[in-house]
């Protein structure tokens, strides 16, 4: 028989909270997987006119679902991506300490791609609001989808 719990939800437990230097590793590590599987898949597509190579225009919108589709799969799946294993942290539902949800999932991954117009907006944007959230260093995405980006612990139920 397994006993309940009482532990305090992972956002007041600043112990198991992933730092901000975290965080963006892991990002960076994810935006390279996600550009390399980009560049694979779109090498094809390319198009020369003269000495200057195109992309055709439909190739962001496959980019962007890539994007959507690595980080919510992997959130919603596993609780974490390729770059945040590798720095060891993991993202949880900040209530359950659980893995994220799929809508969850969903909704935490949707700013990154559609801000990136807007890329060093949102580096100033999302990861100082990480730095300055007394509650947890949670950013932006994390507040959207109700979630917080945590220390890896393999005890953690899923």
């Amino acid at each position: 028989m397994s006993e309940a719990r009482n532990d305090p939800p992972p956002e007041d437990r600043h112990d198991v909270i992933a730092s901000v230097g975290q965080r963006c590793f892991g990002r960076a590590i994810d935006l390279l997987v996600v550009a390399t599987f980009s560049i694979g898949l779109l090498i094809p597509t390319v198009e020369t006119d003269g000495d200057v190579l195109r992309l055709p225009g439909w190739t962001q919108w496959v980019a962007l679902a890539l994007w959507i589709g690595y980080e919510s799969a992997m959130t919603a799946l596993l609780g974490t991506t390729v770059g945040k294993m590798a720095v060891g942290a993991q993202v949880v539902d900040r209530r359950t300490g659980r893995r994220p949800s799929w809508p969850n999932a969903i909704a935490r991954a949707l700013p990154v791609p559609l801000l990136l117009p807007l890329v060093s907006f949102f580096a100033l944007a999302v990861y100082p609001t990480a730095l300055f959230d007394p509650a947890g260093r949670r950013g932006i995405t994390d507040r959207i989808a109700n979630t917080v980006v945590v220390k890896a612990d393999p005890n953690r139920p899923r």
